[in-house]
């Protein structure tokens, strides 16, 4: 069971970046983990709150899957922001 919790965790490892805000964030795993980190910051853990969706700081961010369950992106929100669009790289 571990090894598919590591695993399914390992599915939202990669960059995701922001058209609109012009950056990126860069999703992590470590010692069973996940981490975002934004240039010149440091990393946040990403701690789930139930299906594809984590709570870091004071944000809430969604993973977005496609029809093959692939994650392609990512919505921030949070108390100033609304579904803020990151695609994945």
């Amino acid at each position: 069971m571990l090894g598919s919790m590591s695993q399914d965790l390992a599915d939202y490892i990669g960059t995701y970046y922001s058209a609109e805000l012009d950056c990126s964030y860069k999703v992590t795993l470590s010692e069973g983990k996940l981490y975002l980190k934004c240039k010149g910051n440091i990393p946040f853990e990403l701690r789930s709150i139930g299906q594809d969706l984590f709570f870091a700081g004071d944000d809430c961010f969604k993973f977005i899957r496609d029809e093959q369950e692939q994650i392609i992106g990512l919505d921030r929100c949070g108390d100033r922001v609304r579904r803020l669009h990151f695609s994945k790289q």
